[in-house]
C-alpha cells in the first residue's frame, strides 16, 4: 500500500504566475547591450539590457532585473522585473514583480502588482472576455488564533 498523495490537477492549483505558463523564450537581449531605436519582434523577448525607444512585441515581454525600457511598449503579456519608463498597451496581461519599476500608464486584459513593486501611472483594464472585475483569490491558510 503506498501512501503517496495523488497529484493536485490543474483546476485544484492554478498556476499562481503568469512565466508559469511561459516556458522558454525565443530572443534574448543581454545585460550588456544598450539599443536606442525602436524594436518590432514577432516573438516573445527576454530583456536583460537596455533599450531607449519604442517596443511592439508580437510575444511576451520579461524586463528581467537590471533590464529596462525608455519608450512606449506594445505587446501580448509583459513581465516586469526591471524598469520601464513608459506606458503599456497589453493585449493580455502585465505583471510587476518585487523590485520592478513602472512609470507609465498600463492597458492590458489584466494586472498583477507583487509587494515591493514601484508604479507610477494610471490603469485601463480592457479584456474583451469579461466586462467584470477579476479578482484576487487568498490561496494562504489564515494563521491559527493563539488560545
Amino acid at each position: 500500500m503506498s501512501n503517496k498523495k495523488p497529484e493536485p490537477t490543474d483546476a485544484e492549483h492554478p498556476l499562481r504566475r503568469f512565466t508559469d505558463e511561459t516556458g522558454r523564450l525565443e530572443t534574448v537581449i543581454s545585460s550588456d547591450a544598450n539599443l536606442k531605436g525602436n524594436l518590432e519582434t514577432a516573438s516573445s523577448l527576454e530583456l536583460r539590457g537596455k533599450i531607449e525607444g519604442d517596443c511592439t512585441i508580437g510575444g511576451i515581454l520579461w524586463v528581467c532585473e537590471g533590464g529596462g525600457i525608455s519608450g512606449a511598449v506594445t505587446v501580448e503579456a509583459a513581465v516586469l522585473e526591471g524598469e520601464v519608463r513608459g506606458n503599456i498597451q497589453a493585449k493580455e496581461r502585465v505583471e510587476l514583480r518585487p523590485g520592478s519599476s513602472l512609470r507609465g500608464n498600463i492597458d492590458a486584459g489584466s494586472l498583477a502588482i507583487a509587494e515591493g513593486a514601484f508604479y507610477q501611472g494610471k490603469v485601463k483594464m480592457s479584456s474583451p472576455e469579461t466586462s467584470e472585475p477579476i479578482t484576487f483569490q487568498e490561496k494562504r491558510k489564515p494563521a491559527p488564533e493563539d488560545d
